[in-house]
């Protein structure tokens, strides 16, 4: 059975009280196996859609900012995220992008700026920060370094000037500083 389900804020509480709904499933749907589903907010400008299998959301899920452009993408896979997500700015042009596993962050985040160049990256694994990240400068030049275990800072942290000069770099174990050092356009500690 295939079938057709409109969700507005504005009758939400009527809906709700048919289904019970969730951020990510519906119950109450008896026969309905598979269809899609758009949300709408009070004046008829759409929010999102995406589709359910059963009660769960499954597939590529679009959320729209105010002016009916999309802002993110999202996958879904048994009502978890599980797949690329990736967000927008208002003229359309993709912000950032990041995998998902079991509703974990799970792969490299990559952040964008408006220009479409990359101002930051780093990995996650089950959810948490893990290794390098970089960040950018706009002209390309490293803005820092940063290292992660287990989602806190640990390692040397560098920070970089749009020159690619070193400005200040930490030592932490486990995201506390232990040595901290800054450094004078020539190089040398301050």
């Amino acid at each position: 059975l295939f079938s057709w389900l409109s969700y507005s804020t504005k009758y939400s509480e009527e809906l709700e009280s048919i289904f019970d709904i969730d951020s990510s499933t519906i119950s109450g749907l008896g026969k309905l196996t598979k269809f899609p589903f758009v949300g709408m907010d009070e004046d008829g400008i759409k929010d999102f859609e995406g589709d359910y299998v059963g009660s769960s959301q499954n597939g590529v899920w679009k959320y729209y900012n105010e002016y009916g452009n999309i802002s993110t993408e999202q996958t879904f896979k048994d009502g978890m995220l599980d797949g690329k997500q990736t967000e927008y700015f208002e003229d359309g042009s993709v912000s950032s992008t990041m995998p998902w596993k079991d509703d974990k962050r799970n792969g490299e985040l990559k952040i964008f700026n408006t220009s479409g160049l990359l101002t930051e990256t780093g990995v996650y694994v089950d959810g948490e920060r893990q290794g390098e990240w970089l960040g950018y400068h706009d002209n390309g030049e490293i803005k820092f370094r940063l290292y992660y275990k287990d989602d806190l800072q640990h390692g040397w942290q560098e920070y970089y000037d749009i020159k690619g000069n070193k400005e200040s770099e930490y030592y932490m174990r486990e995201g506390i500083i232990l040595k901290s050092f800054d450094y004078d356009s020539t190089g040398a500690v301050v």
